[in-house]
This record gives structure tokens, C-alpha cells and sequence, in this order.
């Protein structure tokens, strides 16, 4: 047990870097309630490594926990580069391998406190890697997502960053907008496009558009 543990090293990363599962075993991936503050944007998983990216959606500053758990096995070895998550932030922890799992799926718990309440994140992710091609180009969903924006009086300035990943869909824009979001609910191969303001240097705008049908699954912005 205790080589077991020694084996896994647990770091914060900031980068994304995606080689995912297959589409069917990716739209798997599920954490236990959705209306809790901390969710899974986005993951990455390679031989070497899961990053897992979290975005606070509640009200109140999240206070991530110096442990988790990997199936079954505590790890008090977190490093995290930053433990406070405000509102509308994400946060990333990558687990780095070798990983002892004799099952299908990784299953991972990350406690954590908001507001008055403890939680507890749940993140149950498929085995294996592999290259997924788009069916959308990145200058085709670059160009989608600057005029989506733009139609709305968003203005856009220049890119400021790229990603071809796995996100869950959400509303953020549509609600902003007051407009209808007819993409299924879910985790989606996307591009997610970092636009900067055009009234605002320094912050930014970013947009999902799924890399299959092009459409815009969601978002969020820096205010």
C-alpha cells in the first residue's frame, strides 16, 4: 500500500493539454451532483498524467483541501497553486502517474469547503488515450465564436489562446443574452477560444463551440 502511494505525485497545473478517450466513453464522464459550487470543466489523460480542471459556478469563494482520493487510495500529497477559488474561476490539479487502477474508470474525490458547507467533488473517468480529429476546423470555430460575440455587442479583440477538449455545456451567455441554448447537455468535444475584450485589455472573453456540429455549447468571460 504505502508503494502504492508512493507512486503517485500530485501537482496544480495551469496548461491543458488534451489527448482524451474515445467520444462515447468521454460523454461518460460524470460528477455526482451538478448544482454543487465546484464542477469539472475539462480534462485531459495521457500515460503520464490526469489534469482535471474545476470551475467554481457558485456564489461564494471556494476553499480547495490539501487531500484527495484516487480509488480508494487517500493522497495527502496535493500541491496546489492556488487553494481559494473565487466565483466564476477555475482551478486545475493533474495527477501525475504512475496510477494504480484495476478497473474500467478512475474515481476521483476532492473534498472541498464553500459558504458554510464541506463538499465533496466526484469525478469518474475513463481508462485509455487517444487523438480526436474535429469535424471543425480551429479557423472555422475561431471565426464562429468572434461573430457570435460580436452579434451581441461583445466585441472581440485579438486570440489569446486555443484548446480542442472535452466540456460540459452550459448557459452562461445564452442567459446573458436572453436567447435559447439548443445544444444537448453534457460533456462535448469543443474548441474553447480565449478572445480579449475589445474594451477591456488585459480580460477576456471565452467561448465553446463544439467541434462536430459548430455550435456554441457555452462559455464564460473575465470581468
Amino acid at each position: 500500500m504505502v508503494a502504492a502511494l508512493l507512486a503517485i505525485g500530485l501537482v496544480t497545473s495551469l496548461s491543458v493539454n488534451v489527448w482524451q478517450s474515445d467520444l462515447n466513453n468521454q460523454l461518460l464522464a460524470s460528477i455526482s451532483e451538478y448544482n454543487k459550487p465546484l464542477v469539472l470543466s475539462s480534462y485531459s489523460m495521457t500515460d503520464e498524467a490526469i489534469t482535471l480542471v474545476l470551475w467554481n459556478q457558485g456564489a461564494d469563494q471556494v476553499s480547495l483541501i490539501n487531500i484527495c482520493d484516487v480509488n480508494g487510495w487517500p493522497i495527502s500529497a496535493l500541491n496546489l497553486s492556488a487553494s481559494m477559488v473565487p466565483p466564476n474561476c477555475t482551478a486545475a490539479v493533474t495527477i501525475f502517474g504512475p496510477i494504480e487502477c484495476r478497473n474500467a474508470t478512475y474515481d476521483i474525490r476532492i473534498p472541498y469547503h464553500s459558504g458554510s458547507a464541506d463538499y465533496v467533488l466526484k469525478v469518474i473517468l475513463p481508462r485509455g488515450e487517444v487523438v480526436y480529429e474535429p469535424a471543425i476546423p480551429l479557423v472555422q470555430a475561431i471565426a464562429t465564436g468572434r461573430e457570435f460575440l460580436d452579434s451581441w455587442n461583445y466585441t472581440t479583440g485579438q486570440v489569446l489562446g486555443t484548446a480542442l477538449t472535452v466540456l460540459q455545456s452550459n448557459n452562461y451567455f445564452h442567459n446573458i443574452f436572453g436567447i435559447e441554448n439548443s445544444a444537448r447537455p453534457g460533456f462535448q468535444h469543443c474548441w474553447a477560444i480565449k478572445f480579449e475584450k475589445a474594451c477591456g485589455p488585459g480580460h477576456l472573453y471565452e467561448v465553446f463551440v463544439n467541434s462536430e456540429t459548430g455550435e456554441i455549447i457555452g462559455g464564460i468571460q473575465c470581468r
